[in-house]
C-alpha cells in the first residue's frame, strides 16, 4: 500500500469591523455626549498555518491523488474556520506538498513473506530462480 508524507502550509485571512456603540461609554456625569465614531472594516491575514500527516491508502496512483484527498477531506483553499475567539477565518495561500514514502525494509520483508506464504507448489516449480532469491533475501534479512 503507497505512503505518502503531506506538508500543508496555508494563511487565514478575515475583516474585521469594531462594532461598538454609545453603551459601550460610560457617559455618566456628561452632557451632550455625542459619538460619532465610524470604524472602518480591515483585512487581516495571519500567516503560519502548517500542518503534516502521513496517509496510507491503495486508491491513491500518485500525489496528484493524495492532494485532491486532502482538498477534499482535510484543507482546501476558501474553507471557513472558526477560532477559539468565535472569528470566522479563510483559508488562503493553500500551498500542499506531497511526498511518496518508500517501503521500509521491514515492510518488504513483510509484504514479500506474505506473497510468498500465499503461492501455490505450481509457482515455485515455474519460477524457482525468483523462489530462491526471494529466499535468500528473506534469510539474510532475518540474520
Amino acid at each position: 500500500m503507497p505512503k505518502f508524507k503531506v506538508e500543508v502550509s496555508f494563511n487565514l485571512g478575515t475583516t474585521i469591523e469594531p462594532e461598538v456603540s454609545r453603551h459601550h461609554w460610560d457617559t455618566s456625569g456628561t452632557s451632550e455626549f455625542s459619538d460619532d465614531s465610524y470604524f472602518q472594516s480591515e483585512e487581516v491575514t495571519s500567516s503560519g498555518g502548517s500542518l503534516t500527516f502521513e496517509i496510507e491508502d491503495d486508491g491513491f496512483e500518485d500525489e496528484d491523488d493524495v492532494k485532491s484527498w486532502v482538498e477534499s477531506n482535510v484543507i482546501a483553499d476558501g474553507n471557513e474556520v472558526q477560532d477559539d475567539n468565535d472569528l470566522t477565518w479563510i483559508v488562503e495561500d493553500l500551498d500542499i506538498e506531497v511526498e511518496k514514502l518508500e517501503m521500509s525494509i521491514e515492510e518488504a520483508a513483510t509484504l514479500l513473506r506474505s506473497f510468498l506464504d500465499s503461492r501455490e507448489p505450481a509457482f515455485f516449480e515455474a519460477h524457482p530462480t525468483v523462489a530462491e532469491a526471494l529466499d535468500v533475501l528473506l534469510k539474510h534479512h532475518d540474520a
